[in-house]
């Protein structure tokens, strides 16, 4: 049988991926499934919704209206907006987070001191990757919020991908971890709280509308 002991074990190293998983289900649920959800607000039964969206996706140079008629059965009417639905929520938003701009990154899969001794990994603390997934991500206030599993937080890693999604104009918060010192070399504004000091709010630089994401997945 298995100890009490080990279970709890087991649990502290899934149910922190099972939390992030989560908030990036909700993101997904309110950048598309919702908007998409107000399409099914029709006679239109949703096995047919279904069916169109499986021919789109097997075909390389699209599929027309007309045929998604003939396969379903629908009018054409119905057939142009059921497309005309799923090519909108499948469009990417290319804009650059811009304005007030919050980093972070987040370690998913436990403490050592919570494994069993012949299970834990030696000199994986804090910041290490060796056992643990790593979640990157932006949030712009009152906006949009993107996150990325990356295999480390090191510069050339994780700048590039600031350098493609966030404007040059934006002001960028962080808290104090030294990875992110040379965001104003690179041309941002940036400014910092001692989230070690226990600070975690200094004027208008805080990442806790990134964390508030955390906890509510």
């Amino acid at each position: 049988m298995v100890s009490s002991a080990r279970f709890a074990g087991v649990l502290q190293n899934i149910i922190p991926l099972i939390l992030a998983l989560l908030t990036l289900v909700k993101n997904a649920v309110i950048m598309f499934i919702l908007p998409l959800a107000q399409s099914f607000i029709s006679p239109t039964p949703l096995t047919i919704w279904f069916y169109t969206a499986f021919l789109m996706s097997q075909t390389r140079g699209g599929i027309s209206a007309k045929q998604i008629q003939r396969e379903t059965g629908v009018t054409y009417k119905t057939a142009w907006r059921m497309c005309n639905e799923f090519r909108k929520m499948l469009t990417e938003d290319y804009d650059p987070f811009g304005g007030k701009v919050e980093m972070d990154e987040s370690y998913f899969g436990g403490e050592e001191k919570n494994k069993h001794a012949n299970k834990r990994t030696a000199n994986n603390r804090g910041r290490s990757t060796q056992t643990k997934t790593v979640v990157f991500g932006m949030v712009e206030r009152d906006g949009k919020v993107e996150t990325h599993f990356v295999p480390n937080v090191k510069r050339n890693m994780i700048y590039p991908i600031v350098a493609s999604n966030v404007d040059k104009s934006a002001q960028i918060y962080t808290d104090e971890f030294h990875f992110y010192d040379a965001l104003h070399v690179t041309g941002y504004a940036h400014a910092t709280v001692p989230d070690i000091e226990r600070i975690y709010v200094m004027g208008d630089a805080h990442t806790n509308t990134y964390r508030r994401l955390l906890v509510s997945g």
